[in-house]
């Protein structure tokens, strides 16, 4: 059941939990068991969210209680490390931003958050998402899960990474200023593909 859960998409986890075939916290768990066995050496993800097994709980008491729940209820989702997220580290890649904690969520966590989902960690990114790979001072450089002597691109280097090295299907951060997407999907994941302006 935990690779299940690891190569389920964000949609087919909601049903899960929505249904009583999964727990968020079993979710959860599985997605950061697949990021202790993996991350060392892609070093896609730069922080974990504290209180995401604790997010996970009280979904999962929200959902038995048969409380109102959004449709991605339970989901846990990562975010590049350029996006505020309250009370979790957000470096931007830069030592100028070195052991930053915001007090807001940016508009895109916050949705994310509304629709029910669970922060679990931040992707790595080149300084202020700025550069053609993500490799930065704070964090260092998150390496090609096909090949960990080749890039994984950027600026959404650690999204990329993250999706193929962890299997998080669920992130949030990827613009495409400048190749963001483009150059990720090139580096070896093409589900990076730039979708429709509005999607």
């Amino acid at each position: 059941m935990t690779t299940d859960l690891i190569h389920t998409d964000a949609t087919g986890l909601a049903e899960l939990i929505r249904t009583g075939k999964a727990s968020s916290v079993e979710v959860v768990q599985a997605h950061l068991d697949r990021i202790e066995a993996t991350n060392p050496s892609i070093n896609a993800i730069v922080t974990l969210a504290d209180g995401a097994l604790d997010a996970a709980r009280a979904a999962d008491e929200e959902l038995a209680a048969g409380g109102k729940v959004g449709p991605l209820h339970g989901v846990p989702f990562t975010v590049k490390d350029s996006f505020d997220t309250a009370g979790v580290l957000t470096q931007r890649g830069s030592p100028i931003f070195e052991g930053r904690i915001p007090d807001t969520d940016a508009t895109s966590v916050a949705r994310m958050k509304r629709a029910g989902a669970i922060l679990l960690a931040k992707t790595n990114l080149p300084e202020f998402a700025y550069w053609i790979e993500s490799d930065n001072l704070l964090t260092g450089r998150t390496n090609n899960p096909w090949d960990l002597d080749r890039s994984c691109g950027g600026s959404s280097g650690g999204e990329s990474a993250d999706r193929l090295g962890t299997r998080s299907h669920r992130s949030r951060g990827r613009r495409n200023c400048e190749g963001s997407r483009r150059r990720p999907a090139a580096s070896g994941d093409p589900g990076w593909c730039r979708e429709h302006p509005g999607a």
